[in-house]
């Protein structure tokens, strides 16, 4: 699938999600407010990062070092938030089908919001090391040709 197909289709989700359509009909908004947050960390992956890594590849790099490990930050944090999304997804699977009636009062959308605001946190905090791991080098080769790369 392309950029392209992937942004819009992405969009689309948030859109919808974000209007309430498929609240209004599901009766888990626990379940939606997830499936917006991975739309949305999907979204902003496709958006911020892969325009960037693809100049990265295609030609030298001409966005300088700070650009070079923000670009790497945000990749790292729009990709864990997407796998801790999908455990939260795990999650609400697993006490839905175990605890079905327990769990109903866990699941509510104030909880939600809570775990994804923690998740986001977690995720942005947890990858600040990223930032000092990556920066933007020059490479001389053998025939005498130069390339900054974001490595």
């Amino acid at each position: 699938m392309n950029v392209c197909q992937r942004q819009s289709r992405n969009f689309n989700c948030v859109h919808t999600l974000h209007r309430g359509e498929a609240q209004a009909t599901s009766k888990n908004p626990f379940k939606n407010d997830l499936f917006q947050n991975l739309a949305t960390s999907d979204l902003l992956f496709v958006t911020i990062c892969v325009p960037p890594t693809a100049l990265d590849y295609a030609i030298s790099w001409p966005l300088g070092d700070m650009c070079c490990r923000l670009v790497q930050y945000m990749i790292h944090v729009t990709c864990y938030g997407s796998v801790y999304t999908l455990v939260l997804l795990s999650l609400d699977r697993y006490l839905a089908v175990v605890y079905p009636v327990k769990s109903i009062s866990w699941r509510t959308v104030c909880n939600t919001s809570i775990v994804i605001l923690i998740t986001w946190v977690f995720t942005l905090t947890t990858c600040i090391p990223i930032l000092f791991l990556y920066n933007a080098r020059e490479i001389k080769y053998p025939h005498g040709d130069t390339k900054v790369i974001c490595r």
